[in-house]
């Protein structure tokens, strides 16, 4: 489970997304320079994930801010933002996932990535 990470624009892709740990936090990361990625259509599964070679079931380019909103960017030129969250089995936790089509689970919820901390309640 990845719980602190940070996440750049990748330099050599102005529409892609590098995810590195935060070293700050914790230096026995295993793992860097990973591609965030939303699922394909095709991709029997619907979760998001970070990936350092990506498959045609992953889409790790596309991605631009509405305001502070991310969306993909099709390739039909359309704007999509079908983010949401699943329950995991471990409690408190859930998966970030993509396109809720033929999603069954009634617990799932509606999500938006920001790129700007949330208001203060």
């Amino acid at each position: 489970m990845i719980r602190n990470l940070i996440v750049s624009k990748n330099p050599d892709d102005s529409v892609g997304w590098l995810a590195n740990p935060n070293t700050t936090t914790s230096s026995n990361a295993t793992w860097a320079n990973s591609s965030f990625f939303v699922p394909s259509p095709e991709a029997s599964s619907h979760q998001v994930g970070f990936t350092s070679n990506a498959t045609s079931y992953q889409i790790s380019s596309g991605f631009a801010f509405y305001g502070h909103v991310t969306f993909l960017v099709a390739s039909s030129g359309g704007w999509e933002a079908l983010f949401y969250a699943k329950p995991t089995n471990a409690s408190g936790t859930w998966a970030l996932m993509w396109n809720r089509t033929g999603e069954t689970d009634s617990s799932v919820v509606p999500v938006a990535l920001k790129d700007s901390a949330p208001p203060t309640l």
